[in-house]
Parts: C-alpha cells; sequence; structure tokens
C-alpha cells in the first residue's frame, strides 16, 4: 500500500513537471491570418474535385486541416463584420472597444483612420509613430495583443490593421527585388503604367516568415492575407473566386512545407483564420446607394458631410492622395449653414466595411440653439429668450461635463508632464543596424503617447470652453448684441449624442424637423434592374438606448439597442451581464416613441414576419418548443449562438449586444499605470474619449446592397450582420491538434485568443478564464 502510494505521487509529481515543461517552453504558432474568407465558400472548394488532376481543387487545405487538422466549421464574428473590430477582438480576446472602419470624436472631431496605412508609414519614418492606430487606442484602453504575449526577438509579425513598427527592411529590399527581377522591358513597360510594389512586400514577407520557421527563436509568425477581400469586392465571379483561393492554398502548402522540414515541426500549430465572411454571390452585383448625397440633399437634412475618404474615387484625381483622412462634403441645401462647412459639419459617416454605415449628426438642440443664436443676433427678442431657455435645460448636464472634463485634463496634465521626462531621457540617435533591428520603435511608441495625450488635452479643453461661453451667456449679452454665434457654438464639434426621440424629431433648420428612421427606411431606388434584390436600400436602423429610455422600461437590462424595420416592426434588444455572463432578450415593439423627459412607449404586438433580424420566420432557427415564446425570454448569448447562428442573420442579436456594449477598459496603461491617484479620473476620461466615438446610427443595409460611395463594389461586401458575411474561417494543424476532426457546435472570435492560449501551452486553464471567451474545447486533447 505504501508503495503504492509512492507511485501515485510519483506519477502525480511527474504529470506537474510535464505540466510545468510545457508552460516553460510553448508551442510555436503559425498563424495565416487571411481577410475576409468565409469558411463556408473554402469549404465547399476544399471538398470539389478538380477534374484534372482527380485531387481537391485546394489540395492543401484539404491535406494540412481537413485531413490532419480540425476545422471550427461555425465560426462567426462577435460583433460587426468589420475589419477593424473583427481583428481586434481576435487579437486582444477583449470585448470590443473599437467599433469601426474609421472612428471620430464627437467633442474634437479626432479622426481615428484604422485602415489607412500611408500616414503611419510616414510618421514612422518621421519617428512620430510606432503602431498604427489600432494598437495604440487599445494601448490607451488597457488592452495587449496576441503578439505582445511573445518577446521581440521571438516573433515575427507582418503588416496587417493592428501592426506594432514597420520592417522598413521588407519595404527596401522589396522594391529592390522587384526591380532587379524585371527585365527591361518589363521595367519600361511598368515605369510607363506604375511601379506596383505590394507584390514585392508580400514576397518579401514571406522569405522572412520561411527564415522564421526555419530557425528556432522565433515562437510566433503570421502572414497578412488580403488578397480575398480586396479580389472579391471587385469581382463574384468564379474564376476571379477559385483564382485567389487557388493563391492562399499554395501559400498553405508553402508554409507547411517549411514546417515539416523545419528543427520544431513537432512543435509547431499552423493556424488559418479570417476575421468576417463576404456576400458575395455569382449571379448578382452588389448595388450601391449613396448616403453622402442623401445627406446633403434637403430630403436628407441638409448636411455638410465629413468623411474620411472622397466619394467616388475613380473620377477624382486629389483622390489620389493616399494620406487624406478626412475629407469634406458640403451641402449647397442646408437650411442655415450655407458656406460654413469648414467650421460646422453635422454629419459625419463611417461607410468602410459597405453593408453598414454608421453614423453621427450634430446634436439637434445644438442645431436648434443656432438657429435660435442666429435670429438672436439679427434682434428677434423671443428667440433670444428662447436661446436661454434651451441653455437653462441643458446646464446641469453641461456643467457635470465641464467640472468633470477639467479634472480629467488637470490629471492629464500631470501625465504628460512625466511622458516628456520620459521622451527627453530616451532622445538619441540611432544607427543604421539599430534601426533595422526596430530598437528605435520603443522611443517612438512613447513619442506618440505623449503627441496622443497633448492632442486630447487642447482638444477637451477647446470644447469645455465654448460650453462655459454658453452657460456664462446672459439677457443682456443678447439685447445688446454682444455676442458672436461662432464663439458661442462649439466648431467642428458634434455635441451630445442624439437620443431616439431626438432622431424622431431632428431639427434641420427653423421650424422643420425630419425623423430619421422613417426618412432612410423609405429610401427607394427606382432603376433596380435585378431580380431577387429589393429596391429599398437600407434593411433596419439599430440605435443605443440612453439611460434614461432604459431606466423608463424597468427590464432589469445594463443596456439595450432599438432595432426599426417601419413603425410596425421594431424591436428592443434588452442586455444585462451579471458575472461575466451576457444575457440578452428580443422584445418585439410597434410606434415606439420616445419624450423629452427621456421616457420610453411602445404598443406590444406579437411575433410575426419581418421584426428586424427576421427570426421567427426563418426554418434555420434551432429552438424547442413555441418560437415567440421562446425568442422573447431571457437567453445567455451561448444559448442565442446555438439557436441563431444558422439564419439568414447569424448572430446578429449578439452582434447588436456587442456593438452596441459599454467599453470595457483593461488592467494596465501607461496613461494610468504611474498615475497614483489619478488613475481613477484617467480611466474615467478613457471612457468618456471611446463614448464620444459611439455613432448616433448604425444603418444596416439590405441584401447585395452597400454604401460604398468611394466606388461602389460590384462584387461582394461585409458589415452586416448576415451569416455569409459573418461566418469566418478557423482551422488548425500540427501539434497536439486533433486529425481529421471537424467541429460542428459555434463559436465566435471571443474564443480565438484564449484557445491559442491554451493549445500553445501559454496559458493555463485557470489563466484562460480571465478572458471572456469560451475556449474552444474539442481542440484540446
Amino acid at each position: 500500500m505504501q508503495r503504492n502510494n509512492r507511485g501515485s505521487w510519483l506519477g502525480l509529481a511527474l504529470c506537474a513537471a510535464s505540466i510545468l515543461t510545457a508552460q516553460a517552453a510553448p508551442r510555436r504558432l503559425v498563424v495565416i491570418k487571411a481577410d475576409g474568407l468565409p469558411a463556408e465558400v473554402l469549404d465547399r472548394w476544399a471538398r470539389a474535385t478538380d477534374p484534372n488532376t482527380g485531387r481537391s481543387v485546394l489540395p492543401w487545405v484539404d491535406h494540412v486541416f481537413r485531413r490532419n487538422g480540425s476545422w471550427v466549421r461555425n465560426f462567426y464574428t462577435r460583433g460587426i463584420s468589420l475589419s477593424a473590430p473583427a481583428w481586434s477582438m481576435l487579437d486582444t480576446g477583449e470585448h470590443l472597444v473599437i467599433k469601426g472602419n474609421v472612428e471620430y470624436d464627437r467633442f474634437t472631431l479626432r479622426v481615428y483612420d484604422y485602415l489607412n496605412f500611408f500616414p503611419f508609414y510616414l510618421a514612422n519614418a518621421r519617428s512620430t509613430r510606432a503602431d498604427m492606430p489600432g494598437p495604440e487606442v487599445l494601448d490607451e484602453t488597457g488592452h495587449s495583443l496576441l503578439v505582445d504575449r511573445f518577446p521581440p526577438e521571438e516573433r515575427y509579425q507582418s503588416n496587417q490593421l493592428f501592426q506594432r513598427g514597420v520592417h522598413w527592411r521588407i519595404l527596401g529590399q522589396g522594391a529592390v527585388k522587384r526591380i532587379t527581377s524585371r527585365t527591361p522591358r518589363e521595367l519600361f513597360d511598368e515605369w510607363q503604367t506604375g511601379f506596383e510594389f505590394t507584390p514585392a512586400v508580400t514576397e518579401q514577407v514571406e522569405r522572412e516568415v520561411m527564415q522564421g520557421i526555419a530557425g528556432a527563436t522565433d515562437n510566433y509568425l503570421d502572414y497578412y492575407f488580403i488578397d480575398y477581400d480586396h479580389v472579391v469586392h471587385l469581382a463574384n465571379d468564379e474564376a476571379s473566386l477559385v483564382g485567389v483561393l487557388r493563391k492562399l492554398d499554395a501559400l498553405v502548402g508553402r508554409l507547411y512545407t517549411a514546417i515539416e522540414a523545419s528543427p520544431r515541426a513537432k512543435d509547431t500549430i499552423l493556424v488559418l483564420v479570417s476575421d468576417h465572411g463576404m456576400n458575395s454571390d455569382a449571379d448578382v452585383y452588389s448595388q450601391g446607394y449613396n448616403l453622402v448625397q442623401f445627406f446633403n440633399s434637403a430630403k436628407g437634412g441638409g448636411h455638410h458631410v465629413v468623411l474620411n475618404r472622397h466619394p467616388m474615387t475613380e473620377y477624382k484625381l486629389r483622390a489620389l492622395d493616399p494620406f487624406v483622412t478626412e475629407v469634406s462634403s458640403a451641402s449647397s441645401e442646408s437650411l442655415y449653414l450655407a458656406g460654413q462647412a469648414a467650421n460646422y459639419p453635422t454629419a459625419l459617416l463611417d461607410l468602410d466595411g459597405n453593408e453598414r454605415a454608421s453614423i453621427h449628426l450634430r446634436n439637434s438642440d445644438l442645431n436648434r440653439l443656432q438657429q435660435l443664436l442666429q435670429r438672436a443676433a439679427a434682434k428677434d427678442m423671443q428667440a433670444g429668450r428662447d436661446a436661454l431657455a434651451l441653455i437653462e435645460s441643458k446646464r446641469t448636464a453641461w456643467s457635470r461635463i465641464v467640472t468633470e472634463v477639467e479634472e480629467e485634463r488637470a490629471a492629464l496634465k500631470r501625465g504628460i508632464e512625466r511622458q516628456r521626462l520620459v521622451v527627453d531621457a530616451q532622445e538619441k540617435k540611432f544607427n543604421r543596424l539599430e534601426h533595422d533591428l526596430e530598437l528605435d520603435e520603443p522611443p517612438k511608441r512613447e513619442r506618440a503617447a505623449l503627441s496622443s495625450w497633448e492632442r486630447d488635452y487642447e482638444g477637451y479643453g477647446g470644447y469645455v470652453e465654448y460650453l462655459r461661453h454658453l452657460l456664462s451667456l446672459k439677457a443682456s449679452d443678447l439685447q445688446a448684441a454682444k455676442f458672436r454665434v461662432d464663439q458661442l457654438i462649439p466648431r467642428r464639434a458634434m455635441g451630445d449624442a442624439n437620443r431616439i426621440c431626438d432622431l424622431q424629431n431632428y431639427s434641420i433648420g427653423p421650424g422643420v424637423r425630419i425623423n430619421y428612421f422613417q426618412a432612410l427606411t423609405e429610401l427607394r431606388a427606382r432603376n433596380n434592374v435585378q431580380q431577387g434584390v429589393s429596391s429599398r436600400p437600407v434593411d433596419f436602423i439599430a440605435v443605443a438606448l440612453d439611460p434614461a429610455g432604459l431606466a423608463s422600461l424597468n427590464a432589469g437590462a445594463d443596456y439595450g439597442v432599438f432595432l426599426y424595420f417601419d413603425d410596425a416592426h421594431e424591436a428592443l434588444l434588452l442586455v444585462r451581464e451579471r458575472a461575466g455572463q451576457v444575457s440578452i432578450r428580443y422584445q418585439p415593439a410597434a410606434k415606439l416613441t420616445q419624450d423629452s423627459n427621456g421616457a420610453i412607449t411602445f404598443d406590444a404586438r406579437p411575433w410575426g414576419a419581418d421584426l428586424p433580424l427576421k427570426y421567427f420566420e426563418d426554418p434555420a432557427l434551432d429552438v424547442q418548443g413555441e418560437r415567440g415564446a421562446w425568442l422573447s425570454e431571457w437567453h445567455t448569448d451561448q444559448e442565442w449562438l446555438s439557436a441563431v447562428h444558422r439564419t439568414m442573420y447569424s448572430n446578429g442579436v449578439i452582434g447588436l449586444a456587442e456593438h452596441f456594449g459599454p467599453t470595457r477598459l483593461g488592467r494596465t496603461s501607461k496613461l494610468w499605470d504611474e498615475a497614483g491617484p489619478d488613475e481613477p479620473v484617467l480611466r474615467r476620461f478613457e471612457e468618456r474619449k471611446r463614448g464620444r466615438v459611439a455613432t448616433d446610427l448604425l444603418v444596416l443595409a439590405s441584401n447585395h446592397w452597400n454604401f460604398n460611395v468611394r466606388g461602389f463594389n460590384p462584387g461582394g461586401n461585409h458589415g452586416s450582420f448576415f451569416r455569409v458575411s459573418t461566418n469566418s474561417t478557423l482551422m488548425l494543424s500540427g501539434a497536439g491538434i486533433p486529425q481529421g476532426r471537424q467541429i460542428e457546435r459555434p463559436y465566435d472570435s471571443m474564443s480565438f485568443f484564449p484557445t491559442l492560449l491554451r493549445v500553445s501551452g501559454l496559458a493555463t486553464s485557470v489563466q484562460v478564464r480571465a478572458y471572456p471567451g469560451r475556449v474552444i474545447q474539442e481542440l484540446l486533447p
């Protein structure tokens, strides 16, 4: 008996030792990040037989992943199917912080352009920035990336949206190889049409990934494959689609072959993952609707519109400028701001992704106040009294903003002073070798943080100064005309977010109102020539419930979303979180209104067809019992995912809850790490900034419609909650990964990060519980 006990303890000791060894020497990760790659398209062509070879059309994907690896067949984007939000969740394992491809701060009009590489490269070359905008925002909010789990000497990160640093040697060597590999005739032809360095860069990136795989020190390497997304946006024919899939398949084969020949073949995991799917149909051309023209028009409100790219770029030479991040489209039909587009834009649009538009509208009361002050300046005394009454109604809220922002700016100023000392201490000249080894990146990162904080300090200071002037305005000032409207109304600012009641009664001019829920959903195309494509470009609209509106419902929810298809087909999504578990309830509604005090009323309506997300009538809905009863109850996000993921709108109910959820700050950030007693105030400031980029309207396009005003994509699009757009790819093969396993249980992108930590040995099961996503248990031994 005693001997058996010794044997048991010896077995436990050996088991513990093996676990510690696994943790000390994690497996190598090689990750192919394929932008926009739909799981079902890859599956279809991997299963298809090439008549010329008798093998799979995608032989390497079939061999490496389908037969000798594991495939998560029902893997979904959680949140909206856009590149920047989707990759941010995959790379952090956290709830969404970034919720658009471009974001605007409502108070300062600061633009966060997450997809534009060119300004980043220029700023990096000038040593003012180290990282793309996405990592900068994640750093400020206290969230780290998967690549951050590895020391710089153990990782290789290719060029991508959440890129840290720039591999300048790649750009340089790629350009040289591109030129030296060409014949004189090819060089002359390419000089006439313009040198194309993108293939050269990707070829050089692949060479460097191969070198890393052949070595023994790199524990993380990734390759960002953008071709599928780019090609299928523009073309929906089978030849183009299969051609780009074959290109990806060949890349999988080359990387797999290199891994098999490497000294670490037995402890390497190869991963293929995509951020979202793509809504593409060979029989349908995607149709575009110009929302910029709508908002510029009198019918749309006569707005001066700001967006991050030039509309219809192929027709403008100035649109060739790759460094632009803000473009103004002035309206000739504004009822009170004619010729003032530069100082007073009133609509901000994020149209990237294409199947949706995220829209800021200037606060309706701010519009009305400017109209009243303009009339007061023309000696209209009643308008002056109305302006003062409006200011008085805002006094409590605006005074609180002024007090809190000034407290936050004081704390930020102290942080700026500390950061200047850090930056000054790191000032030095780096030689060429140090530059090639990217040793100058940390000082750039410190300078970029300082610059960002200084920009916020000035921007928010300017906004609260306007509020101070408004709050100090007196009747005597108006009577004596001792004021200037442009010194009272904040320039280049949207003001507070609009509530549902504001959007239902939005002020576009003196005495003129518009209901944007009706105006947008009543848009129709007159020249629609495709059967099966609706003449209605807008599917439905989603808007966050403000705190007062949520409280009036007395529903026990932490936050909520209003969904509008038409007056008879509306819904409320109510969301609550208990002990880290998200639960959601869907409430059908009709004729919902909100009064000026924030109280919401609506007509209760039964379940039926054409409610937003169309779950009730979808044959793929998988629930027990009567559909309406199940859909009306509280369910966890996992229960919703199991029930709806095969429907047309897939996990849209979860995606909307995620998109409109609160910003959750991380544990550590340079902004507050050494702030001492200022930490809570600086955290509050970061939450304020993230709150200010939240948009008023999320407008979802109908199937096969898009809002890409830069150049309407005829091929395919994404950005919606359609299953074809949210169903993304996740495949794994290699060390410890089950072979030939096809996982049918649905998972979403929040599972990617903790799963990689577990299968690679980077974290224990206890450690990954700190992340909100589920580990994919089928991948574990």
